[in-house]
């Protein structure tokens, strides 16, 4: 199984399908499994995540379709936690599934971090050609 991690809460059905639609494209026939750093928390939990200072936000989705800009540090825990969890029920790698780059996860299985990934990516591309960048939130683009 491949445990997908985002910082988000209680993340869609759309997402695993574009993952589980990659690997059958592929030939591949592999469980994914998908949680997000918020879940379980309260509204006021989270809220008060928003609420401290950030020099890195990353801007999250809520059950509901709103965002809230949560520092990295915050989330940092989360998802290292959501990891574990991943694990204990059975994922043999984890995808860390943020643009953010976070601190490294040590929970006894592989885990890909797609923002760098993703760094890695467009620097092949832009060698070539020229790209562009979106970012959700303005603080996010230095």
């Amino acid at each position: 199984m491949i445990g997908l991690v985002t910082t988000d809460q209680v993340p869609s059905a759309e997402f695993v399908e574009a993952f589980q639609q990659a690997f059958r494209t592929s030939g591949s026939s592999v469980e994914v499994e998908l949680v997000g750093a918020l879940d379980g928390l309260s509204m006021d939990e989270i809220d008060s995540l928003a609420a401290r200072p950030s020099p890195y936000p990353i801007q999250t989705i809520l059950a509901d379709g709103t965002t809230r800009d949560i520092d990295r540090s915050s989330l940092a825990p989360l998802l290292d936690k959501r990891s574990r969890e991943m694990v204990e029920r059975g994922a043999s790698v984890i995808a860390i599934c943020c643009a953010g780059d976070f601190p490294e996860i040590s929970c006894g299985v592989p885990v890909l971090f797609l923002g760098r990934l993703l760094s890695g990516i467009a620097g092949a591309v832009a060698a070539t050609r020229r790209i562009g960048v979106v970012s959700p939130i303005a603080s996010q683009m230095e």
